[in-house]
């Protein structure tokens, strides 16, 4: 064997950060991202500015195609990452929203409106003379006990205040700052320069914010309605805004915190990918690995139509993974759909499977290069098996500051079949209620509510005996919240069955995940 099976990713890395510290964004966008998922064709329109999506769909990835693709002006484009909207931050702007939610909500829209058009014009290439000395005329040493804003380039800087007694007075302060004749010239300048230049702000909220804490919540219920105001009113005139929030609190946020859903989430594209997106993923990734390493595949590039998701099939999965394999249960099924239903339908967990595959089967192979020619059975199988425990680990991690208790409350589902009835879970509840003394008020539907979340458990939609198939619906394939009774035929989902030491055993059905869409009967229109 030539290569160390793990020192090599021939799907990319998992993650979008690590890609672009490995060969920039120029590279990674042009060799490893392959935009023709068709929620990327929607969140490109300049009237869309929400774009909710789980731990690993892509969103980074998302924002970065976003700051150069049209009608963006990549030399005004702007990404805010999550470190810039720490917990500190958020709870300082959203501080006392919780007891007069009416009175505060739209003061903190008002400090976000402040923020993001001080980022906006400052990232105006070559300012006109006049809208810096609108701005010079801005500054002010101190306010208060803390440093309002200071000239950088051309650009307001607004820290945020650091004594809680000065909440009021800075909330107070950007009001006024709002109607101040200086900034509101300023703003008009800045429009008239994005109507030539466009500008792109694109902010990424961060995967582990506390749901329970208001301050942190309404603070990003003010950030949507903030710029949900701006798209309006400067979409038209070149000021493009897109805010990147985790599906997993975009619910909540939605429901419970911001003030008027109707007016101010519009149109939102959630970051979910098809399988013949997915599909397009992951050959676009292992044919630009082969084609960088010297690898001879039997199609390349060039010789796929990559509009064809069948021409993918054909030319790409059929070489490398076959058409049929034999699962651990003993049915034999097609290798796409085996491993997609090990999946959440998302980009990373694609990606971590198939290199999964990939380093098993060049271990098992004489040479890397017949290793990555056609993986086998047993590489795909023990692949799968390997790579779906860890899967399943990052899901309940990314829930953790949502329901800290989770990793141990899921364990009392451990062993059995997949199949479940609704009752069940009330007498997981009474096991996993030990873990969490401190909270008597989480009850028996906030457990099955935490197990829906996470995608552990779906209920049963249409099962076939004969042909051994089980078809199920959970809730990160929906619009709308889940809600399982205890009359309800529940089944784990095939990510966590290793996890939770589930199985059917030798004979046992097939469990496809998938909406009920005519793509995923039976798991044969997959692409």
């Amino acid at each position: 064997m030539a290569v160390d099976p793990f020192s090599i990713d021939p799907f990319g890395k998992p993650a979008c950060e690590k890609e672009l510290a490995a060969v920039g964004k120029d590279e990674y966008l042009d060799k490893l991202y392959q935009p023709a998922a068709e929620f990327i064709t929607r969140a490109a329109s300049p009237h869309v500015y929400l774009m909710p999506g789980r731990r690993g769909a892509g969103k980074t990835a998302l924002a970065q195609y976003l700051s150069v693709a049209p009608p963006s002006n990549p030399k005004g484009s702007i990404y805010v990452d999550q470190d810039a909207l720490t917990v500190r931050h958020l709870r300082r702007i959203g501080a006392g929203c919780d007891a007069r939610p009416a009175e505060m909500l739209p003061r903190i829209s008002n400090v976000w409106r402040v923020l993001l058009w001080s980022i906006a014009m400052g990232a105006i290439p070559d300012p006109p003379a006049e809208l810096r000395i609108e701005l010079a005329s801005l500054c002010r040493p101190r306010v208060g006990s803390w440093e309002i804003f200071q000239p950088r380039t051309g650009a307001l800087r607004i820290p945020l205040p650091d004594q809680e007694s000065d909440d009021q007075a800075w909330f107070d302060w950007c009001e006024s700052l709002l109607k101040d004749p200086h900034f509101e010239k300023a703003r008009e300048l800045a429009a008239r320069r994005m109507m030539q230049s466009p500008i792109t702000l694109i902010v990424d909220t961060s995967e582990q914010y506390d749901t329970r804490s208001d301050d942190v919540m309404y603070a990003l219920a003010g950030l949507i309605e903030a710029g949900s105001h701006i798209e309006e009113a400067l979409a038209e005139r070149g000021f493009y805004i897109k805010l990147f929030f985790a599906e997993e609190i975009f619910p909540k946020l939605e429901v419970a915190y911001v003030s008027n859903t109707s007016k101010h989430v519009r149109n939102p594209v959630k970051i979910r990918w098809r399988p013949k997106e997915l599909l397009r993923l992951a050959a676009w990734r292992l044919l630009s690995f082969k084609s960088e390493y010297g690898y001879s595949p039997v199609y390349d590039k060039q010789s796929i139509d990559w509009t064809r998701p069948s021409s993918i099939y054909e030319r790409f999965w059929s070489e490398h993974f076959g058409e049929k394999v034999l699962s651990r249960s003993g049915n034999t099924e097609r290798t796409f759909s085996y491993i997609l239903r090990h999946t959440q339908l998302r980009p990373r967990q694609m990606i971590v499977l198939c290199n999964r595959i990939a380093q098993a089967s060049i271990d098992q192979c004489e040479d890397d290069v017949q290793g990555l020619k056609n993986f086998s059975g047993d590489s795909i199988r023990f692949g799968v098996q390997e790579a779906e425990i860890a899967l399943a680990k990052e899901i309940i991690n990314s829930y953790r500051t949502i329901f800290p208790k989770a990793s141990l409350m899921i364990n009392c589902l451990t062993g059995g079949t997949p199949f479940m009835q609704g009752n069940e879970l009330h007498i997981a509840f009474n096991r996993a209620r030990a873990f969490i003394p401190e909270d008597p008020d989480f009850d028996h539907r906030q457990f099955i509510d935490m197990l829906v979340q996470l995608g552990v458990i779906g209920r049963i939609r249409r099962q076939d005996n004969e042909a051994r198939i089980v078809e199920a619906d959970f809730q990160h394939n929906m619009d709308h919240e889940l809600r399982i009774n205890e009359r309800d035929q529940c089944i784990v989902h095939p990510m966590f069955c290793s996890f939770l030491n589930r199985s059917f055993g030798p004979g046992g059905y097939i469990v496809y995940p998938f909406p009920e869409h005519p793509d995923y009967s039976r798991g044969e229109g997959l692409i």
